[in-house]
């Protein structure tokens, strides 16, 4: 798209991580694809180029993918990242072009003010600011808090309901060990893994709702279940337990990591299927909280 901004053509084109085959699953996908991230950008670059003053990329993508355009793509200068939930200190910049990307949650918002020369089609000074998102001190928007109140009363009553209480606050990775134990005790399964990315919140000290299991799991995974001998499980799911290498073991693992095995999060390698499908993960989730009552940690 091309939008005029106080007299300048500024060109936005918006991508797409050539990652994403990895961060979902086949049966979600289904025929929605993306084309090869750096060449597609660059060929749309060429084509904007006669047609607008400053080129952006508006892009949800890795940190890899960044550093590639910010070194390797000179003809898109300003660089608007997303995907990373971290933000960055400073925003980072090579010979005049410059990429930003702001924390997610909608913890902060981010300003970035340009001065562009139209024949260079680039930046000449660039100056950005990071804004923190405080709730307190913000009006809501009235269309938009009439909307959340909506919905927020819809589901109020079906997931502001007591299902457990927790003796301490659990951080991600604690949550992703309570995830991998109640797969093991509702499944029955020797072993369980759990993808560090798919545990989506905390769980709070004190009383635990059904609102935050679906915090916790807002995706409509599946648990799987495989037989695989010792041999074959992976390393980072034996940890430093003793198996046989010739017994069966069983393991449990979400849809997504059974369809995703070989990337860096799951297990880096590939070839194991999970035949029997236990059901919603966040469902099982449900089920073992009300059966533990208290977790103490």
């Amino acid at each position: 798209v091309i939008l005029t901004v106080n007299g300048l053509r500024v060109a936005v084109i918006g991508a797409m991580t050539d990652t994403l085959h990895s961060l979902s699953t086949p049966k979600l996908l289904e025929e929605w694809h993306t084309l090869p991230l750096f060449d597609t950008v660059r060929k749309y670059a060429a084509e904007l180029r006669d047609k607008s003053d400053l080129i952006v990329l508006l892009a949800h993508i890795t940190g890899e993918e960044e550093t590639r355009f910010l070194n390797s793509a000179p003809e898109i200068p300003v660089i608007v990242s997303g995907h990373i939930h971290r933000g960055l200190e400073e925003a980072m910049s090579r010979e005049g072009r410059v990429l930003v990307r702001v924390k997610g949650y909608g913890e902060e918002l981010g300003r970035l003010d340009l001065k562009v020369d139209t024949e260079k089609k680039a930046p000449v000074s660039w100056n950005w600011k990071r804004i923190p998102v405080d709730s307190t001190k913000i009006e809501p928007s009235t269309e938009v808090a009439r909307l959340v109140k909506h919905w927020e009363d819809e589901v109020t009553a079906r997931v502001d309901q007591p299902l457990a209480v927790t003796k301490k606050k659990f951080s991600k990775p604690e949550v992703k060990r309570l995830i991998e134990q109640a797969l093991r005790d509702e499944t029955g399964a020797d072993f369980a893994w759990m993808n560090q990315g798919g545990v989506r919140d905390t769980l709070p000290e004190g009383q635990v709702l059904v609102r935050h299991i679906w915090d916790i799991m807002p995706f409509d995974n599946r648990v799987l279940v495989g037989t695989f001998k010792g041999r074959d499980l992976p390393p980072m799911v034996v940890g430093d337990r003793k198996v046989d290498p010739d017994r069966d073991y069983t393991l449990a693992v979400s849809d997504y990591t059974a369809e995703n095995q070989d990337t860096a999060e799951n297990f880096r390698s590939t070839g194991r299927k999970f035949p029997n499908d236990v059901g919603l993960m966040r469902d099982l989730l449900l089920d073992w909280f009300r059966k533990k009552k208290v977790l103490e940690n």
